[in-house]
């Protein structure tokens, strides 16, 4: 087990309590109660991958239901941030990736390979609903500081991630030769992406009475 690990998983612990500890006292508001259980699913799945990888020397099941779970958080979240036609172009995106998901997982990935095409499917939905709800935060901006506002957090964090996995596909399809500085970037990304998850979480909070 490498000190990244090590770092990456204490970082989930850390998120996966203190998120849990906030819903338990119902502080959290509701959209993003959903990370919580999504980091939470993710810390729990990286500590059976590690123990499926020492036993059986493979653990890709696991991302594929990582993946699946994280369009599914994608819909939640970004369900609950409109109303109408907009939440059914959501809605209806969601479905249809997660559906391409299950059936390339099935029928030609297959659950012994990681799930890369899984990944590229979850980066361009990641991305296009990222631009989407800033086109909707410009539209109709609010009085609350960019800075305090948790999906401006989850917006920019998602284009960063996203860009960065859907960049790396042809590295981690093969097609390539995987350069050590894009191992490097997808670790930072990801403890990115759960640093910003936390601070979204963080703020949506609600003050104590």
């Amino acid at each position: 087990m490498t000190a990244r690990f090590v770092v990456y998983l204490g970082l989930l612990l850390v998120i996966s309590s203190a998120g849990l500890f906030w819903v338990r006292q119902h502080k959290v508001a509701s959209p993003f109660s959903v990370l919580v259980a999504f980091i939470t699913l993710v810390f729990l799945g990286e500590i059976i991958a590690k123990l499926m990888a020492l036993q059986y020397r493979y653990n890709a099941p696991i991302y594929h239901i990582i993946s699946w779970c994280h369009v599914g958080t994608l819909c939640l979240l970004y369900s609950k941030q409109f109303k109408g036609s907009r939440k059914k172009i959501i809605l209806s995106l969601s479905l249809f990736t997660l559906l391409c998901c299950i059936i390339i997982s099935t029928f030609w990935n297959g659950f012994t390979r990681f799930p890369i095409t899984n990944l590229a499917l979850l980066s361009i939905l990641g991305i296009g609903f990222a631009l989407f709800h800033f086109l909707q935060m410009l539209q109709h901006p609010t009085s609350t500081p960019l800075l305090s506002e948790p999906m401006f957090w989850i917006n920019t964090i998602h284009l960063i991630f996203f860009g960065v996995t859907f960049f790396s596909w042809p590295f981690l399809s093969g097609y390539f030769e995987m350069p050590k500085w894009d191992v490097y970037l997808l670790y930072f990304a990801n403890i990115l992406l759960y640093s910003g998850y936390f601070r979204a979480i963080y703020l949506s909070k609600t003050p104590a009475k």
